[in-house]
């Protein structure tokens, strides 16, 4: 039983690692070394630099109105682009706690049924 628990351990430990690797070379690598090319392929996909200050940040929501009605759509797409470029799990989608979080989030306006699923 205990080796089971050791290479779970040990599993998690690697992806941790790789992850803390993926984020290195993205936050810091790209960002220091080769400037040109990450700012211009910020500026073309329209991301937010990885280490931004807190004036850039405000100025990165410009694009989301928060005034403007709620659609499914608009969720839908934000909600896409988050998994796309947070290099978050597609599995997120399937956690109970998170559709009950975007469900909250939705206030009323949204249904279970909304949510992208594996059979969606």
């Amino acid at each position: 039983m205990q080796s089971i628990s050791l290479l779970q351990t040990l599993q998690e430990m690697e992806s941790l690692e790789t992850h803390r690797r993926h984020d290195h070379l993205y936050c810091h690598h790209l960002s220091k070394q080769h400037t040109k090319v990450y700012e211009t392929t910020i500026q073309v996909k329209g991301l937010k630099h990885a280490n931004m200050s807190p004036h850039a940040s405000q100025t990165s929501n410009s694009s989301i109105n928060l005034n403007a009605p709620f659609s499914i759509e608009k969720f839908l797409d934000l909600l896409q682009r988050w998994v796309v470029i947070d290099d978050q799990s597609i599995h997120i989608l399937e956690c109970p706690e998170f559709c009950d979080l975007m469900l909250y989030l939705g206030a009323g306006k949204i249904d279970d049924k909304d949510l992208p699923h594996h059979h969606k």
